[in-house]
């Protein structure tokens, strides 16, 4: 969403690219979008607010001093990072 607020007019195109099945996606379209996303700054924006949230979720688990919440939710940042993993390095 961060992107369409303020590419509104890339609405259409980026929905109708999320919507396709993941093998029918062509890959260069899922670049050419990843190119627009870092050059406008969205995606730098979004991977900052990913791991902040994360951090502060971390902080706040901490605090209440229950290993096994802290685990699972290790496991959870773990796995929902796996897709977007080669853009948070990168």
């Amino acid at each position: 969403m961060t992107h369409l607020e303020s590419f509104p007019e890339e609405r259409d195109e980026i929905i109708g690219v999320l919507n396709l099945p993941r093998d029918e996606t062509p890959q260069e379209k899922v670049a050419e979008l990843i190119r627009r996303f870092r050059d406008a700054g969205t995606l730098n924006r979004v991977l900052q607010r990913i791991s902040s949230e994360a951090e502060s979720a971390t902080k706040q688990i901490e605090e209440l001093k229950q290993p096994e919440l802290a685990r699972l939710l290790d496991e959870l940042v773990t796995r929902v990072s796996v897709p977007i993993s080669h853009l948070m390095s990168g």
